[in-house]
């Protein structure tokens, strides 16, 4: 037969578990091939009775496999391939011929339960070599699943904020706080631990936090700097690949009550080295003359002034007490920043809602000033200054910029117009009688009028 079964060739699947009833007959001798070395063969049950049958075959999967030297009108090989990624182990077990046709008995194992299956085009296959016949032959495959492997490894994560234990979906913290978190881990199948490692899930875009790994690699720690979500992964296989993993989700926001401007960066690989950015400080001037100026180096601070720095590149200025005004908002730059770099962005929060994010795309020479405008300390809106550089006046919070204030009326004044007492015209004044005469009547004849 030629590379595909011919009308003498059945083969029978038996269900799982089964096992085809044995033939009376003779037991035919088996001569089995090192079927390695003829690469991947065609999935299926073929009979080769010529060296043209075989050439055909191999020339089919691109190989140019040496046949055998055998005498093929005397032999003929005989080759089982598995047909699914199922199969584990294939192996004609036992060939009996009687006077009608030929048995082939093929055992083939599958997977066990939770075991992995073999990797695409990783086939399993047997060949064997036994006398030549031209009876029908039958190949019986016989299917069995291996032993369980078990489950795969087991991996959990448990966390510390500020080393105090947390636990939960979603844990929270705040900006300049340590998290640490240790994995634990179960084996629980028939395969030994293999490989472990921690990876970001999320990571806010502006953080440059950093995980820092024990000696066991089972430990790991970062300080949080911007507000975002920091996700962390552990993920452990065994030795057969089979993965087990757990995450950790920790958020940091903003304080729910009152005004709050971080100055950070963002457009930055995770990798770089934050030392490197230019330096930059956050600055803020109070509606009130003569008020220092807010800022890490300033001293005295304004009352209101409640600055602080996580970490290498964040800056978060706190407004304390209740706020009325606006308030002046620029970014001093010590470095030069050219295009292309990291870019600094500006973020304004009121009462736990982040309001505005301004970031500064423009190169900028060391010594200048990129000047945002002034925060309205109700809205956490910024609104432009005035042109000689001072904040505007808010006293109406909610009032759009640039617009007039409504017209009022004086108090205790009335409209202007006429005198007041003047008849109205077309009318008498309102609450006085007529002097003289009554009026009358088309005709001349007088009218009451009470």
């Amino acid at each position: 037969m030629a590379c595909g079964p011919l009308p003498s060739l059945y083969i029978h699947h038996m269900k799982a578990g089964k096992v085809a009833e044995r033939r009376n007959g003779e037991n035919i001798k088996i001569q089995r091939q090192d079927a390695e070395q003829y690469g991947h063969a065609q999935p299926g049950y073929f009979a080769l009775k010529s060296e043209e049958e075989w050439n055909q075959y191999w020339s089919g999967n691109g190989s140019n496999a040496k046949s055998p030297a055998i005498d093929y009108s005397a032999k003929m090989v005989l080759v089982a391939a598995t047909e699914t990624s199922g199969t584990q182990a294939l192996k004609v077990t036992q060939i009996v011929e009687d006077g009608t046709a030929m048995y082939v008995y093929v055992a083939a194992t599958r997977a066990g339960a939770s075991c992995p299956t073999r990797t695409e085009g990783a086939v399993k296959q047997d060949l064997v070599i036994v006398d030549r016949t031209d009876k029908p032959i039958h190949f019986y495959v016989e299917s069995k699943s291996a032993e369980s492997c078990g489950d795969a490894p087991l991996a959990t994560i448990a966390c510390t904020v500020a080393g105090k234990a947390v636990s939960g979906a979603e844990m929270t913290a705040a900006p300049g706080e340590v998290v640490e978190c240790t994995a634990g881990v179960q084996v629980r199948g028939v395969f030994a631990q293999a490989d472990s490692h921690w990876t970001w899930l999320e990571h806010p875009a502006s953080s440059t936090a950093k995980l820092a790994y024990d000696s066991t690699g089972n430990k790991v720690k970062f300080t949080t700097d911007v507000f975002g979500r920091y996700g962390l992964k552990f993920e452990v296989r065994d030795d057969a690949g089979r993965l087990g993993e757990s995450t950790a989700l920790v958020k940091v926001g903003p304080q729910k009550d009152g005004l709050l401007v971080q100055l950070g960066w963002t457009g930055f690989d995770r990798n770089d080295d934050a030392s490197t950015f230019p330096r930059i400080a956050l600055t803020a001037t109070g509606p009130e003359a003569n008020q220092p100026t807010c800022s890490l180096e300033s001293t005295p601070k304004p009352s209101w002034c409640e600055i602080s720095k996580q970490g290498a590149t964040l800056t978060t200025l706190r407004f304390a007490g209740a706020m009325e005004g606006a308030y002046r908002i620029g970014v001093k730059y010590t470095d030069d920043r050219f295009v292309g770099g990291p870019v600094a962005c500006v973020r304004i929060f009121l009462n736990g809602e982040q309001k505005q994010e301004i970031c500064d795309k423009d190169a900028r020479k060391g010594g200048t000033e990129w000047t945002l405008g002034a925060v309205v300390a109700r809205t956490g809106v910024l609104e432009p200054l005035r042109d000689d550089g001072t904040v505007p006046d808010v006293a109406n919070p909610n009032k759009p910029a640039g617009t007039k204030p409504a017209a009022t009326k004086p108090s205790g004044t009335k409209p202007a117009g006429k005198p007041a007492g003047t008849k109205p015209a077309g009318g008498k004044p309102s609450g006085t009688k007529p002097s003289g005469s009554k009026p009358s009547k088309p005709g001349g004849k007088p009218v009451f009028n009470p």
